[in-house]
């Protein structure tokens, strides 16, 4: 039966138009919880995702610990690069072939400063190791946070309360503690590995300040790794 022009209520062996459509429409959905993580409740997401961060962050460092053991190993700054190029490839094909982002929203110019940082980060740190040994570089990186909120009140104009600086001080009082143990039984102090561990948490102080300014102009996750 159809009304005419215009009419939706046309059937097809008893069937309307509208909701055979709908029918084809909803066989062919993909359901909505296997499209991504961030389909899942934010507290699942929040449980995988910081599991992940500790699960990885874990491995990296017994692999980093155990490379600048080895005799004769002196390439800190070559294991920065690895990781500057790794981050580069796998955000990049992330990008473009899964969530299929194309543009770039934030300037270039926004992005050499957060590379010197990453770089600058991680190959200072690793060259330390070669002066240092891996405790005494984890109880002086523990204190980086306060360096982090600092450089946020300087570049982000952030405002933070007595309680959490006192908090932050105390997340790294406990971290230095934790990793006392062990620095104590074979402390190694070498004014030069020092000096390079120090820029280093200066490095990584500015790295996540500057992220969240290119944040602000727009970029997304992707474009920011």
């Amino acid at each position: 039966e159809c009304g005419g022009k215009g009419c939706t209520n046309c059937t097809i062996d008893g069937h309307s138009s509208t909701t055979m459509a709908a029918e084809i429409a909803k066989k062919n959905e993909i359901p909505k919880g296997l499209r991504s993580i961030e389909d899942l409740t934010p507290t699942v997401q929040f449980a995988l995702l910081g599991s992940g961060v500790f699960f990885f962050f874990g491995i990296h460092n017994i692999l980093q610990e155990a490379m600048m053991k080895i005799p004769g190993f002196n390439f800190g700054v070559m294991l920065g690069y690895m990781e500057v190029i790794g981050v580069c490839v796998c955000s990049y094909f992330e990008r473009t072939c899964i969530m299929k982002e194309t543009k770039r929203v934030a300037p270039l110019s926004a992005y050499p400063l957060l590379t010197f940082c990453l770089l600058a980060s991680s190959a200072l740190s690793n060259m330390s190791l070669n002066y240092i040994n891996f405790p005494t570089k984890v109880v002086f990186r523990s204190c980086k946070l306060i360096p982090t909120m600092m450089v946020a009140s300087v570049l982000n104009k952030k405002v933070f309360s007595s309680v959490e600086y006192s908090c932050a001080l105390a997340v790294c009082v406990g971290l230095i503690f934790f990793a006392a143990a062990d620095w104590k039984l074979t402390p190694t102090f070498h004014p030069f590995g020092l000096v390079l561990v120090i820029l280093s948490i200066c490095a990584d102080a500015i790295l996540p300040n500057g992220q969240e300014r290119v944040f602000g102009l727009g970029a997304s996750r992707l474009e920011v790794t």
